[in-house]
């Protein structure tokens, strides 16, 4: 095998991984030109394999992770302004948050607990009540307040995501702007359902994302037009 094939075959591998795994993150990667669309799938495939490996619930917070996420995925997106960079690791943070909330119940099920527990205690919420809640339980009262703590956090943070965005090359753009679409919608309905994420799984409907894609693809097309 020459070692272009073999480099084809990983990409191709890799834009798999990204898009079984990477349900809202594949849309955004559509809108990337070829080259950068194959160097974030290589990086999503690469940090999910760690992610994989390297899991310990025992970590308390998600700042270790998303914030490096954060700053990988621009230097593909490509930016000059130094200021970019902490944008890019607060809209790291805004991703990690909305993913935090949307999967209690399932990591509860793996026994896995990304909440803080100086946060648990603070708002009456034990490790068992998430860990051995009956299946389909609406979240108590507490929980829903703990939960929305967590979402107003969210909410600041994608507020770094507009700074971010005009701070990217502008063939990067369009892609930024259909990932952080996408996943502030997963937050709001999050937020619209009374953070009930044990009864089902939030997420965005696909015609919805197919329509921020839609979008995200036409201002690809004209950053490409200007370009030339």
């Amino acid at each position: 095998m020459t070692h272009q094939a073999s480099l084809h075959d990983s990409y191709a591998l890799c834009r798999t991984i990204a898009k079984r795994e990477a349900k809202n993150f594949y849309y955004a990667f559509l809108a990337l030109p070829a080259p950068r669309r194959n160097a974030i799938c290589a990086v999503y495939a690469f940090m999910r394999q760690a992610d994989d490996l390297a899991d310990d619930e025992s970590l308390s917070r998600v700042e270790l992770v998303a914030s490096v996420v954060g700053l990988v995925c621009i230097r593909i997106f490509g930016y000059s302004d130094p200021r970019a960079e902490k944008f890019a690791e607060e809209t790291g943070i805004a991703f990690q948050l909305t993913n935090i909330l949307r999967d209690v119940a399932e990591d509860a099920d793996r026994n896995r607990v990304y909440l803080p527990k100086e946060d648990l205690a603070a708002y009456g919420v034990s490790l068992d009540a998430l860990l051995n809640r009956p299946a389909a339980t609406p979240p108590a009262i507490n929980e829903r307040a703990l939960l929305a703590v967590y979402a107003a956090r969210a909410e600041k943070y994608y507020r770094s995501a507009d700074a971010l965005l005009p701070l990217i090359d502008k063939e990067s753009r369009p892609a930024l702007w259909v990932l952080v679409t996408i996943y502030h919608a997963l937050l709001k309905r999050i937020k619209r359902a009374g953070y009930d994420v044990f009864t089902r799984r939030a997420s965005v409907p696909t015609p919805q994302k197919l329509a921020i894609l839609a979008v995200g693809l036409a201002r690809t097309a004209v950053a490409r037009l200007y370009r030339h």
